[in-house]
């Protein structure tokens, strides 16, 4: 989540230079990244977690403060403020952590977000230009040492009860059912912050409770305690977190997925949840790193066998796979690690995306049923063990070869500009890969996500010739990969120039 922060707030920075955007976090002139941002995050939060939004009328028309729990990571609230600003054409203003604010690089995010620090006169400023305004009193308190039991701490907050009273406007409730489910922390302690893990595919829904009216005749501690205190909050909790335990909450959220779907991973019956994941990862591919492909003309009309580089993580073939399903309608099987399959709770991932452990017998099968099918021969060595300078690891594997033969099908090779410089590794040394041979152990740290440009490029295929060798044929595909690298990608890597490749037009050309 800190790195898509990051991302984010580095596309701001560039909008915000290209477009001479004021200072004023107001200003209309974040319309446009504003609304694109907003259409990402309701897709994301549709697809992830079909998230949904009930009492949405209950908001008031003018001003009012949004107060609501604040889970691990507070997604559900980022997927309302975007609902609101397309729904209702209407900016949500958020109150902050200070330490956010001022963390280095996060002043374009706060900006576009409407993320403010929260002193009294500037909430109050925002309330009586029209604006809703967002506040967790348990702010991060809560995000770390509340828990599913979904406990509310706020202590002796009751700032944004004197400022609802000062501006005289009403208290509006908000709580999410399964927001802890999405999440989860680990090793509270006194200190501040705590590991994290998840982003897990939990049921997402957000109650908005009727607002609570503006009353002169009360004070803020009593505002405070009523109806927004801990006591309505419990109470709705009793009625709405109904499952507390993690794989409840993954089942709900999966259930209208996989609803009657059978175990054969090209049936039609899937269609529905790969059309909107293709197009969710699709536009994340063209926001995050200006992802291309050139020569697609180059994919036969029938079966053929996609053999590609794989960088440190091979989101350029998943980007690839996506606009292959929505541009030609076409299903691409994909040869995957077999240790992937031992992780639990990945098989439902991996039949939705056609997987495949890639044993001889099931690759000739799904070939001559006229899919595609992609491999990547250096498999987990080379996501491991290649670097900067894009060295294929293949070592003698001849396997999609003598598969190739057998179905009698084109090879199409294909590289990735820069894929080596999106995610970066650190510590392959010979231990690692001594390693790793003797255990097949995956995995070396890992750091990146970086915006960097990335241009698929899929050569002319190599015709099925029943008088080559596999090990020929293997060679003749190594061959034809290192030329489309030689010929696109300058070595060694270099983050800096990938990224500036995304303002480049030349770059397509080098």
């Amino acid at each position: 989540m800190a790195f898509l922060g990051y991302v984010i707030a580095l596309m701001a920075y560039i909008y915000k230079k290209m477009n001479n955007v004021p200072e004023d976090i107001m200003s209309d002139s974040w319309h446009k990244l504003r609304q694109f941002l907003a259409r990402v995050f309701i897709k994301w939060g549709k697809i992830m977690h079909d998230h949904e939004i009930i009492g949405m009328e209950h908001l008031p028309k003018g001003p009012g403060i949004v107060v609501f729990y604040h889970g691990t990571i507070d997604v559900d609230y980022v997927f309302l403020i975007c609902n609101i600003y397309m729904q209702r054409r209407k900016m949500c203003v958020t109150v902050t952590d200070k330490w956010l604010i001022n963390m280095p690089g996060m002043k374009p995010l706060m900006e576009v977000a409407g993320c403010i620090d929260g002193n009294k006169a500037e909430c109050l400023e925002m309330l009586k230009k029209g604006y809703l305004l967002g506040v967790s009193p348990g702010g991060s308190r809560e995000t770390i040492f509340s828990d599913q039991y979904y406990r509310l701490i706020w202590n002796k907050r009751t700032g944004f009860a004197q400022v609802a009273l000062e501006a005289k406007v009403p208290i509006i409730p908000m709580f999410t059912q399964n927001i802890q489910e999405v999440f989860r922390g680990f090793g509270r302690t006194r200190k501040f912050g705590i590991p994290v893990f998840g982003s897990f595919p939990v049921k997402l829904r957000t109650y908005i409770g009727e607002p609570i009216p503006y009353d002169p005749d009360i004070t803020a501690v009593e505002l405070a305690e009523k109806g927004v205190g801990e006591e309505q909050f419990k109470g709705l909790l009793v009625r709405l977190q109904e499952k507390k335990f993690l794989v409840e909450a993954c089942t709900c959220g999966m259930q209208k997925k996989i609803n009657n779907v059978p175990e054969d991973i090209l049936s039609n019956s899937w269609h529905k949840l790969r059309h909107s994941l293709a197009h969710y990862l699709m536009k994340l591919g063209k926001i995050i790193n200006g992802y291309e492909i050139i020569g697609m003309e180059h994919l036969p009309e029938g079966p053929g066998i996609i053999v590609f580089y794989h960088g440190t993580i091979n989101i350029d073939y998943v980007y690839f796979v996506c606009n292959l399903y929505l541009q030609k309608g076409r299903l691409c099987v994909s040869v995957t690690e077999k240790a992937l399959f031992y992780i639990p709770g990945m098989k439902l991932a991996f039949d939705a995306c056609a997987c495949i452990r890639g044993s001889k017998a099931e690759c000739v099968e799904v070939l001559k049923k006229g899919y595609l099918l992609g491999v990547a021969p250096g498999g987990g060595r080379e996501a491991i063990f290649s670097d900067q300078y894009y060295r294929l690891v293949w070592g003698k594997r001849t396997g999609f070869a003598q598969v190739a033969l057998e179905a009698k099908v084109p090879i199409i090779p294909m590289f990735t500009q820069n894929i080596q410089e999106a995610f970066r590794g650190y510590g392959r040394t010979r231990f690692m890969r001594w390693l790793y041979e003797k255990t097949r152990m995956l995995g070396i740290p890992i750091h990146g996500c970086f915006p960097v440009k990335l241009r698929t490029y899929i050569g002319e295929p190599i015709p099925y010739d029943p008088n080559t060798t596999a090990g020929e044929l293997a060679q003749k595909t190594k061959v034809a990969i290192e030329n489309l690298r030689d010929q696109y990608q300058k070595t060694p890597g270099n983050i800096f120039r990938a990224f500036s490749e995304r303002f480049n037009k030349r770059a397509k050309e080098a």
